[in-house]
């Protein structure tokens, strides 16, 4: 199981860069993305965004929503955590 958190940028439909998910300048929000499993990092800023990725892997506070915050710690009975 990977721990790589990748972050990507989710293009509004107005913005000309909606075909390119890796183009960073343009302002639309950042999301990650993780053994299958995508969520917001409620942020614009690509910097901001690094930083809570790092968290996430190095174990520091997730800003993954609720359900996802508690798969990536503590798994269920079928799925192990994404953490360990």
């Amino acid at each position: 199981m990977s721990l790589a958190t990748t972050l990507y940028i989710r293009h509004l439909g107005k913005c000309p860069h909606k075909k390119d998910r890796n183009y960073r300048r343009c302002g639309c929000p950042v999301w990650f993305q993780r053994n299958r499993r995508r969520w917001s990092a409620d942020t614009n800023d690509w910097s901001e965004a690094l930083k809570q990725a790092a968290a996430i892997v190095f174990g520091g506070e997730a800003k993954a929503p609720y359900k996802d915050r508690y798969m990536l710690t503590q798994g269920s009975k079928s799925v192990q955590s994404l953490l360990a």
